[in-house]
């Protein structure tokens, strides 16, 4: 399978920076994801941009503008462990991953990097966007079995 997603290109300069909230599951594990307040802190420490806090819609009861609104103009998202990165990357916003976020591999890990974030070459963009897209099936790939017999093919033991 070819990846159908067309990253922007990286932004090199914004207006703020976006920090993502982990969501209830995360926080309910003591062990991952950072302090909230310490990383909001450390953040502002670092930079004179604004900083903006989005917490996950699953923490609050209120609605939520979607999150490519927060994302317009934004210099860097640092997140702990959300799939939101994937659409900041995707609208070219670097991203800072403190956890396990699924564009770790492209990201910087550490928020000393706020001002300079890893900008990864396109190639390693789109080579985790096909990873992705690879164990991805349409409804009609369900369907048709199409998507169970590539998986059966390679759970099967010799």
């Amino acid at each position: 399978m070819i990846c159908k997603w067309a990253p922007t290109p990286w932004r090199w300069v914004g207006t703020h920076v976006l920090f993502t909230g982990s969501s209830v599951s995360n926080l309910r594990d003591a062990n991952k994801g950072p302090q909230t307040d310490l990383i909001d802190e450390q953040l502002r420490a670092l930079t004179i941009r604004q900083v903006i806090y989005r917490p996950n819609p699953s923490m609050i009861s209120y609605r939520l503008p979607p999150l490519r609104v927060h994302l317009r103009g934004c210099h860097v998202m640092v997140v702990d462990s959300s799939n939101a990165c994937l659409e900041a990357v995707l609208m070219g916003v670097p991203t800072i991953v403190l956890g396990d976020a699924i564009t770790r591999s492209i990201s910087s890990t550490d928020i000393s990097a706020l001002e300079d974030p890893r900008k990864a070459p396109m190639g390693e963009v789109e080579a985790l966007l096909n990873d992705l897209a690879y164990f991805h099936y349409t409804l009609a790939e369900y369907s048709s079995g199409m998507a169970w017999s590539f998986i059966k093919e390679r759970l099967a033991v010799p």
